[in-house]
């Protein structure tokens, strides 16, 4: 698994585990919930993290992309 960061990414929800859509669409989801008028989470917060998911799903994308060319 790529790591984006010196922090946790992985953690309790295993990110590695899920597909790059599905990262993306978390991303979606947080910076959806900063818009959200109703929202209790810190926005800075959930930026920050839709942004390293973002980049997580990126590198997921380009290492399978990597794989398919060199056929394993």
């Amino acid at each position: 698994m790529p790591k984006i960061s010196r922090g946790r990414l992985d953690g309790l929800h295993g990110m590695h585990s899920f597909t790059s859509a599905e990262l993306f669409a978390l991303a979606d989801r947080f910076e959806a919930q900063v818009r959200d008028p109703l929202n209790q989470d810190d926005p800075q917060w959930l930026n920050r993290w839709a942004v390293k998911i973002r980049r997580l799903a990126t590198q997921k994308e380009k290492s399978h992309e990597q794989h398919v060319r060199e056929g394993k």
